[in-house]
């Protein structure tokens, strides 16, 4: 598209401070946080699903779900904001609270095509993702 612009863009995962200003000279701009399924799993996103699907009543208890599969993430030795390791079973358990079907076959899916549209302008989500 004419007026389109691409931009480089990759995960924070472990880099130093160093290595994120190496990147940036390189053009290629480093999120904030580590991985780009903790804007996508955020608390903000996933009250956005259970209110579009008309489970507010649902919120707690797909947040409890989503902290206590990050827990257990990091008892097996990953990083305490390494929400990536845990996304698939966050993932599994969003769709058996939801009773959600039809939403993603897979962990990528569900992610890309259930949770993605849900971070629009309005959410802090997006703006933080833009601002970046």
């Amino acid at each position: 598209m004419q007026n389109s612009q691409i931009i480089k863009l990759v995960d924070r995962d472990d880099k130093s401070i160093e290595e994120v200003g190496e990147c940036n000279a390189r053009g290629i701009k480093v999120l904030n946080r580590r991985h780009i399924e903790s804007y996508i799993l955020d608390d903000e996103i996933i009250t956005k699903l259970c209110n579009s699907i008309g489970n507010p009543d649902k919120i707690a208890e797909c947040i409890a779900a989503k902290n206590t599969k990050i827990t257990n993430s990091v008892a097996r030795g990953n990083a305490k904001d390494d929400v990536k390791s845990a996304s698939g079973e966050i993932s599994i358990e969003l769709k058996r609270i939801l009773n959600l079907t039809q939403c993603g076959n897979t962990k990528d899916a569900f992610l890309r095509d259930t949770l993605v549209p849900l971070i629009t302008e309005d959410t802090a989500i997006y703006k933080e993702l833009e601002q970046e």
